[in-house]
Formats: C-alpha cells, sequence, structure tokens
C-alpha cells in the first residue's frame, strides 16, 4: 500500500505532502490543473524516464519520494539486492539538469534495480496502457495471468529455447558441410605435410651451425695438412732438417765447448718443431668428417624455411599449427558424429516441446471460457451486451509463449457477431474493457495499488456509476487511486483530493488538497457543472449517500 507522497519543484507543484489509506481515492480538478502530475510522479518512482520539464521554473531540483507499506515479498527482493530491509518501504528521485538519481531506503540504486523492486507495488493504467490491448502479446499475457500459468509458461520456454538452439545447431551443421569438408581436407594436408618432415626440435639450429662449419671445413683440412707436411712428412721436412741441425751443433760442441749453447738451442727448436707437428696433427684428425654433405643440408634447410614460411615464423610454431590443427580435426571428425545424434536429440525435444504446448493449449482454453464469461458478466453491468466479451485461442506453430493464438472479441452489439476488439473498441468500450480485466484479475495477484487515469474515458451516465461500482468493490481488494472527471464515480470515494491550479507572483502553481466532507459535496457539485447550486449540493450529497451502500 501507498502510505505516502511527497513532491517538490516538480512540474508547477512548488510543494506537497499526500497522506493515503486503504480503499479508492479519487483525485479530481478541473482540466489542465495538472491531474495528470500524479501519474508522472509514479512513473519515475517505478524507474521510469524522467522527460523534459520536470523541475520547476527557477528550481535546481525536483524531488519525489514515496512511503510503501513492506510487503513480505518486496523484502525478500530487497535482502536479494543487499538493500537494508526497515519498517517501510522509503524511494526516492532526485532530478536535476542532466542528472537523475534513485534511492531505496536511503541506499543508492540504478534505474533498473528501482523497476525491478518498485514496478510489482504499482499498476497504472491509462489511455496508454488501454491500448495494450490490442496487442496480440499482452492479451496472451492477461490470459496467463488469469490462468496462473508462470510455472508452465517458464517450464515451455525453456524446452522451447532448448529445441530452438538445437534447431540452429542442426541447420548450422548442414548448411556447412561442404565448408567444413575443404576444411577437413585442408587439416588433413597440413597435418600430412608437417607429420612426414619430422621435424625435431631445435633442427634448423643444428642445420644452420653444421653448414657454416661444413663451409670452412675443407679450408682447415688442406691448410692443417699443408702443415703437417711442412714440418713431418716432406722430402725437405723441418723436423729432418731440425734433426740434421741438432747433430751438426751436437759435433761442434764435442769440439768447442763455446758453441754448446748454439747446440742447446737447436735441440730446442728440434723439440718445439716435434711439439707443433703432433698438435697440427691432432687438430687434423680431429676435425670432423663430412657426415651429411653440404647439399643434403641445404635441402633439408630449404624444406624447414617453406614450412615456417606456412606455419610460423618460428620452428616452435610449426609445431603449435600441427597441435591446433589435431585439435580441430578432432572437433570436426566429432561434428559429423553428432550429426545422427543432434537429429535424435531434436526429435526428442519436438516431441516434449509439443506435450508441453498442448498443456499450455488446453489450461488456455479452459482459462479463457471462464474469464470471457467473468468479463461479460461484468461488462454488462457496465452497460454492455451479455456475453459481450469472448477470448479466442487457436493453435499455431510453436513460438516463444507457446503454440496458440490469442485474440480477444468483441460484441457491441447483439445483431452483429463478436469482431476483434482492435477493430471496433470504442474509447467508452475499451475503458470498462480494461476495467472489467482488472476486476475479475484482481484475485490474480495483481499489484496492491492501481491508479486508473481517466478510466471514465467515453462514457456517463448509468454507466459511470456502474464504473465506479467496481473501481469500489476493487478498492476492497487493492488500494485504488483514480483521476476521474465523472462525480458519479467521485461519490464512490473513501478519500477526495482536488487538484487546483492557480496564478501567483511566481507564476503557476498546483495545489493538491484532500477534502472535507462540505468541501467534497462543493467540488462534487462543480463537477455536475453548477457550483454552489442547492440542487446541485443535493444531489452530490445523494450520490455519496448512495455510494456508501456498496
Amino acid at each position: 500500500m501507498l502510505k505516502e507522497l511527497h513532491l517538490r519543484h516538480f512540474v508547477i507543484i512548488r510543494k506537497a505532502s499526500l497522506s493515503f489509506s486503504p480503499g479508492l481515492t479519487v483525485f479530481t480538478g478541473e482540466t489542465g490543473a495538472g491531474k495528470s502530475i500524479l501519474v508522472q510522479a509514479l512513473k519515475l518512482l517505478l524507474g521510469g524516464r524522467a522527460p523534459a520539464g520536470i523541475i520547476s521554473p527557477g528550481a535546481k531540483e525536483a524531488r519525489v519520494e514515496a512511503i510503501f507499506e513492506l510487503e513480505p515479498e518486496t523484502a525478500a527482493r530487497l535482502k536479494q539486492a543487499d538493500i537494508p530491509v526497515e519498517e517501510e518501504l522509503y524511494v526516492r528521485r532526485l532530478i536535476t539538469e542532466g542528472r537523475s538519481r534513485a534511492y531505496i531506503n536511503e541506499t543508492p540504486v540504478p534505474l533498473g534495480r528501482l523497476t525491478e523492486i518498485i514496478a510489482p507495488l504499482v499498476a497504472i493504467s491509462g489511455q496508454h496502457e488501454f491500448q495494450r490491448l490490442f496487442s496480440p502479446e499482452d492479451q496472451l499475457d492477461i490470459l496467463d495471468t488469469y490462468a496462473d500459468l508462470k510455472r508452465e509458461v517458464q517450464k515451455y520456454q525453456s524446452l522451447f529455447a532448448s529445441w530452438k538452439k538445437t534447431v540452429r545447431e542442426l541447420a548450422d551443421l548442414k548448411q556447412r558441410g561442404q565448408e567444413r569438408e575443404r576444411e577437413l581436407d585442408y587439416l588433413r594436408f597440413q597435418i600430412r605435410e608437417i607429420e612426414t618432415a619430422s621435424l625435431k626440435p631445435g633442427e634448423d639450429e643444428e642445420l644452420l651451425e653444421q653448414r657454416r662449419r661444413l663451409k670452412v671445413l675443407g679450408r682447415l683440412q688442406n691448410l692443417s695438412a699443408q702443415a703437417h707436411q711442412l714440418l713431418y712428412a716432406d722430402k725437405r721436412a723441418i723436423i729432418e732438417t731440425l734433426a740434421e741441425l741438432k747433430r751438426l751443433f751436437h759435433d761442434l760442441s764435442q769440439l768447442d765447448e763455446a758453441v754448446r749453447p748454439l747446440a742447446e738451442a737447436a735441440e730446442g727448436l728440434y723439440f718445439q718443431a716435434e711439439d707443433l707437428a703432433l698438435e697440427v696433427r691432432g687438430y687434423l684428425q680431429g676435425l670432423p668428417e663430412d657426415a651429411l654433405g653440404l647439399e643434403e643440408i641445404e635441402d633439408r634447410l630449404a624444406q624447414i624455411e617453406s614450412l615456417k614460411r606456412k606455419y610460423g615464423p618460428r620452428l616452435e610454431d610449426v609445431f603449435e599449427t600441427l597441435k591446433k590443427a589435431k585439435e580441430r580435426l578432432s572437433e570436426l571428425e566429432a561434428l559429423e558424429l553428432n550429426l545422427p545424434l543432434l537429429e535424435k536429440k531434436l526429435k526428442t525435444l519436438r516431441e516434449d516441446l509439443d506435450k508441453e504446448a498442448e498443456k499450455l493449449h488446453q489450461a488456455r482454453r479452459t482459462a479463457a471460457e471462464k474469464l470471457s464469461q467473468r468479463v461479460s458478466t461484468e461488462l454488462s453491468s457496465l452497460g454492455m451486451p451479455p456475453g459481450s466479451f469472448q477470448i479466442m485461442v487457436k493453435k499455431t506453430d510453436p513460438g516463444p509463449m507457446g503454440a496458440d493464438q490469442v485474440e480477444f472479441f468483441i460484441q457491441a452489439n447483439p445483431d452483429l457477431p463478436p469482431r476483434p476488439l482492435s477493430r471496433v473498441a470504442s474509447g467508452g468500450e475499451l475503458s470498462r474493457i480494461f476495467l472489467a480485466l482488472k476486476v475479475v484479475l484482481a484475485e490474480a495477484g495483481t499489484p496492491a495499488v492501481l491508479l486508473f487515469d481517466e478510466v471514465d474515458t467515453g462514457i456517463g451516465g448509468v454507466v459511470a456509476q456502474a464504473v465506479g461500482e467496481r473501481l469500489k468493490r476493487l478498492s476492497k481488494i487493492h488500494q485504488v487511486l483514480t483521476i476521474t472527471h465523472l462525480p458519479q464515480i467521485a461519490s464512490f470515494a473513501d478519500h477526495h483530493f482536488r487538484v487546483s491550479k492557480k496564478a501567483t507572483s511566481e507564476g503557476t502553481i498546483t495545489t493538491i488538497s484532500l477534502l472535507q466532507p462540505e468541501e467534497r459535496l462543493l467540488e462534487m457539485a462543480r463537477m455536475l457543472g453548477r457550483p454552489s447550486e442547492k440542487e446541485a449540493l443535493e444531489f452530490a450529497k445523494k450520490l455519496i449517500a448512495e455510494a456508501q451502500d456498496v
């Protein structure tokens, strides 16, 4: 229940504080006084976007605040959103130029969260909402709400989503068959080409080093062999010459002791040359043999470079390409195997979907008959022909909400057949149908606060009296707020507010006042078109007295 509403610098309302109670509350006032401001304020509290011009002239900020009675379901939503739970529910919107802020129990919340928590508490019904009766989707939603099919619809929707997904997967699998075959061929070619090369990690670096060494190996062998030959193997080998020189100086030293240092030097040269010859021979013998010829190395490197250009640029990338190709090949081959499995899965899902769709269809047909009768009964008391409202449920192909097409029909004239609501309903008929639906759906857990904006469009007299009675009945189940121009409807109010507009030195402002009994009589006399006349006052008093019996 809405307990309080506070407005500050809101459109042409400088300041207003309204207190509400259970029952039927009406708002009346002259045309243009600003009655629709109440609707705008509540829409903002439900998370609606702030339109331009919402801030009073000269003000910097518009403020809308409300206090709701806290219901268990709302408390659960607050806990789930990590918002403190208080004894009451306090909601606030602050609007400045270019900025809007929302709070629940003093906790800042985004508009989406505000809508999620507050929107279930209030239902606003106006001309825009009346037009929703023309929408097949909304007609279906009304029927499902009456039949309490939320769980059944959710179960169907889950199956429908799975079935639709499988349909897409199967279609994609078949449609991409040729493309998949081309990809399979290419993957197999990649794998075959890389595996045939029998690559080893780091092989390219090893081959490059071998090639470098092979290119200088011949030169090394030739030079070291020449050096060894000069030292040891030639006819004029240095070793032989030094050996002869060593003997000569030895003989000289035997004859002249002074030559002994020269003999020792010659002997040292001989042994150094001999050591050098041994080192050269060891180096020559240590040079590698040409196990893999340079030509073969060049061919192998060319093969590796070709693979690196295709799948590289590094040899490690070639190995990674091979790994990914094998993985993708496995996936595609698995898809080939999945085709019959998907077809079987699709068949099973469609069978289950059709079963749930049939359950929904039967439940909707049963509910459609009951709702048609209930609404027709309400409409007959609102001045429309008996049995004038009918709901048709036809089978269709499976869709997101089932396999049904729901359409509302109205028989405005007993001599004419029923026709779709969207083609024949006038404004007055539409408002009565909407009200009748609200009365019937009141038992189906609709929001606790119902706001009717000009539900009296296109009606008057006895029909207006009947509309007032229905609103009164509805207010025994829900808190009902209504904006009306008709005294017949206003007479049923438990609480009556007057919306007035007046010019001041600061501009035009709107005030909202809760009327006392005498003030209420004067307001209803004004609505009757004869303000302050005794006859009008007596008639207003009579209307109010008769309404008390409902």
